[in-house]
């Protein structure tokens, strides 16, 4: 994960700006889906310092320079073109849990129904080229999301960031069992991603995508 990839890192922080910063619990939209925590890493109602409530215009990717891979969770569609990357369809509502206090915080973030879509190296070039200079919806980020997958399909995505405003760590988890379009059958799909952020800078710290093929149908 390079800093050309920490895209999703910062639409994470955008999204948890209310809570980190005003101190103030967010507003749940209505009409929104059920939140899935199952809060086995923390009380089973909110309280002091605890806040949950649903996220969307987030997207995380994933990049493995060692086995040329790169990953989004987030897409929203299995078919990128009736993704929010290119005609603005729905999007994956993430469970956010936030609990924070004046000196320190923790947010988790998660999701069991994640689109997942895996590329080659030449998704890095696409979307994080110099003509691509802007967030989705974009032509150069729907240009990227249509190039062959490697894999796609959903998974479960849990990501969560702890510290203090000033130096913290955050990083995330994803797997699933994906189809492979090109060959057919199924791949399994595990990813991790950690970086330790300080005041002056970030240092990556784990970047790890895998696909493993697990037989045709």
């Amino acid at each position: 994960m390079r800093l050309t990839c920490i895209a999703g890192c910062v639409l994470l922080g955008a999204a948890l700006a209310v809570g980190c910063t005003d101190q103030n619990a967010p507003t749940q939209p209505a009409h929104t889906p059920e939140i899935n925590f199952d809060f086995t890493n923390g009380p089973s109602t909110a309280g002091p310092w605890i806040v949950r409530f649903l996220a969307g215009d987030i997207a995380w990717f994933g990049n493995d320079p060692t086995n040329g891979l790169w990953s989004i969770n987030g897409l929203g569609s299995l078919n990128p073109a009736d993704s929010w990357f290119c005609s603005g369809g729905d999007m994956i509502s993430w469970s956010v849990q936030l609990l924070e206090n004046p000196a320190t915080f923790h947010s988790l973030l998660l999701t069991r129904e994640n689109t997942q879509h895996i590329y080659g190296p030449e998704f890095g070039a696409a979307a994080f080229g110099p003509s691509c200079t802007t967030f989705p919806p974009d032509p150069c980020w729907c240009d990227a999301a249509l190039l062959d997958r490697l894999a796609q399909g959903t998974g479960n995505f849990i990501a969560n960031t702890t510290g203090t405003p000033g130096a913290f760590t955050q990083g995330w988890r994803a797997q699933g069992t994906l189809d492979d379009p090109a060959n057919g059958g199924k791949v399994r799909y595990t990813e991790e991603q950690r970086v330790i952020w300080n005041r002056s800078g970030f240092r990556v710290v784990v970047e790890n995508i895998r696909l493993t093929p697990i037989g045709k149908p």
